[in-house]
């Protein structure tokens, strides 16, 4: 009799035929009685294998597979022969199937979450000055923001204030000022002096008579 060739096999006596092993399995020997399931993170997707070839990064396969699948967005391997993929840590993403690695997200955005494939804005009166945040800040007493994706915050100019969080800056109001940039509250206008308009920065002495 002659032995089955590596790839093939056959299970049964009394044969005339050997057996093409089927995708997703091999037989590395000859003369074997069985194929053998590809072990996961390997594929096969050919009849007659001798062994089965690990899947690239940024895929992955169970054992027995005729072919390797992409990662999932969100998600990501570097390695090959991987049976799983790995979601991207809070402030990365990956935005496409396949990916070998996860991406930070850029300052002025954040992600808080795993496995995601978008960055997320900061809204108007919060920032992120660095790249991989997975929250944004408010803005400090005194400073504002109001756009999206914003890396930092603007102080108040002279005459106008604010408070945590703002996304624009407030005038004082009549009889109060403030000549400091960046402040969180206007001073009243001491007795003898008044400010008629709002936003002003310094107060006017009143005149004589």
């Amino acid at each position: 009799c002659t032995s089955c060739p590596a790839g093939t096999y056959q299970g049964s006596t009394g044969q005339s035929e050997c057996i093409y092993c089927e995708a997703g399995k091999y037989s590395a020997e000859i003369a074997s009685t069985s194929c053998s399931s590809c072990d996961a993170g390997t594929y096969s997707n050919a009849s007659t294998a001798v062994g089965c070839t690990d899947c690239d990064v940024g895929k992955y396969s169970s054992s027995g597979a005729s072919s390797c699948i992409n990662c999932g967005v969100g998600f990501h391997t570097a390695d090959i022969g991987s049976s799983s993929c790995t979601a991207c840590s809070s402030g990365t993403i990956s935005a496409n199937a396949g990916a070998s690695n996860c991406t930070s997200c850029p300052a002025g955005t954040y992600q808080g979450s795993t496995g995601q494939s978008e960055c997320i804005y900061c809204e108007a009166g919060k920032y992120s000055a660095e790249i991989a945040s997975t929250s944004c800040s408010s803005c400090d007493a005194g400073t504002y923001s109001n756009a999206s994706t914003a890396v930092g915050c603007t102080d108040c100019d002279v005459g106008k204030y604010s408070s945590s969080g703002a996304s624009s800056c407030i005038n004082c109001g009549v009889g109060f000022h403030t000549a400091d940039i960046g402040s969180s509250s206007c001073t009243a206008c001491s007795s003898g002096t008044i400010s008629a308009n709002a936003g002003a920065s310094n107060c006017t002495s009143c005149p004589a008579g």
